[in-house]
């Protein structure tokens, strides 16, 4: 055939054969690229840590409060806030329903309370706080309102214990959900509040004062338009550690930089007010209680606290804040606030599990006879 009359189609074919293999070549030389930077970052970072000189202290170490619990193996085998989350409008986020034999959360997104069957009339109580309050790493039957649950009944005193408690989260999404409890009615008796770390906490990862504990990550997970195909691929490679090293934009707190703590206190303060009034305009009964922590208790340390190590300034900041903190709350009229500090500076064993306040399950039912307390004489004195 002459050359005049060939068809273009046939080269046409070749080069977007050659185009498209070239693409793939580069698209698959770009994945090795970036699943070795993966591997190469994962691993000096596991690298660095065996060899850090603090101690490295393992879940199972012989040393461990619970060591010698003989549920705490089989604790583990699901993981602590294994049900997953979901957004939520008005709080950030929302568990899901989870099942193990251990921790159980409801289809609502409750915290399972193990308590004696309140009789008709008995007074909901609420619960509300961060991991603490909801029960970390302890079982149903020893979560704080379960334990408190249980004083009350010994006391001649039954409850409806409610627990609103929620992983990582402060006093402003507390209210929020004390809000929602009141909106969708019968509004409960009394709202009890254990806060304190996450307040300081999430200031000290990010430098500002008044953002919730991991935000950056919640904002990136639940960011509008990402979904189908790519946006499944853009969340994959958001997740790649060392693309989270890269894109983190939280600045922590030098060391001994309490500059903050005058702010949170005051947050904090301000938002006990508005909650406290809210509540009493609906006849419920608040106490605000701010919770122990290995820097501001004056315990003797046992044998697993004196191997703790905090982060770098830490220690000063989370005393500092307490302390500006109950300042500032005990100037509040008509807001009924607990320090906690010292109900475990007459223990000698271990209590604390980490520097964050959470706490072995004697520990915890040492803090509620003391919540208890308090709620008795809070429920005693009526309407608030």
């Amino acid at each position: 055939m002459p050359a005049a009359q060939r068809s273009p189609i046939g080269p046409l074919l070749v080069r977007v054969a050659a185009a498209t293999k070239a693409t793939i070549l580069i698209l698959a030389l770009t994945l090795v690229l970036i699943a070795g930077l993966e591997l190469a970052y994962r691993g000096q970072v596991a690298v660095r840590a065996a060899f850090r000189e603090e101690p490295r202290l393992a879940a199972f170490a012989d040393l461990h409060p619970n060591a010698g619990e003989s549920w705490w193996r089989e604790f583990h085998r699901v993981p602590v806030t294994g049900g997953g989350i979901r957004y939520d409008p008005y709080r950030g986020w929302w568990p899901l329903h989870q099942s193990s034999p251990f921790i159980n959360v409801d289809s609502l997104g409750l915290r399972r309370t193990v308590q004696p069957e309140p009789p008709p009339g008995a007074p909901t109580v609420l619960f509300l706080g961060g991991s603490v309050m909801w029960g970390y790493i302890v079982r149903d039957e020893f979560t704080i309102p379960s334990l408190v649950a249980a004083r009350m009944a010994e006391r001649g005193r039954p409850i409806r214990a409610v627990n609103l408690a929620q992983s990582m989260f402060q006093l402003t999404q507390e209210t929020a959900t004390l809000i929602l409890q009141i909106r969708d009615g019968p509004a409960p008796a009394a709202a009890v509040f254990l806060d304190g770390n996450n307040e300081i906490a999430s200031a000290f990862r990010s430098g500002q004062p008044g953002r919730i504990l991991n935000e950056e990550l919640l904002a990136r997970r639940f960011a509008a338009g990402r979904t189908g195909f790519w946006g499944h691929q853009a969340r994959a490679f958001g997740e790649l550690e060392l693309v989270k090293r890269l894109t983190r934009s939280e600045r922590p707190l030098a060391a001994g930089d309490s500059t903050v703590c005058g702010d949170i206190a005051g947050r904090y303060a301000r938002m006990a007010r508005t909650a406290s009034a809210l509540a009493r305009e609906h006849g419920v009964a608040t106490v605000f209680f701010w919770q122990p922590m290995l820097a501001t208790s004056g315990k003797r340390l046992g044998p697993w606290e004196r191997r703790l190590s905090a982060p770098a300034g830490w220690t000063y900041m989370a005393r500092e804040c307490a302390r500006l903190a109950e300042a500032a709350m005990d100037s509040l009229d008509r807001v009924r606030f607990v320090q906690l500090r010292g109900v475990f500076d007459a223990e000698t064993t271990d209590v604390f599990i980490d520097h964050f306040g959470h706490l072995t399950e004697r520990a915890g039912s040492i803090l509620s006879e003391r919540i208890a307390s308090v709620l008795d004489s809070l429920l005693s004195a009526g309407r608030p």
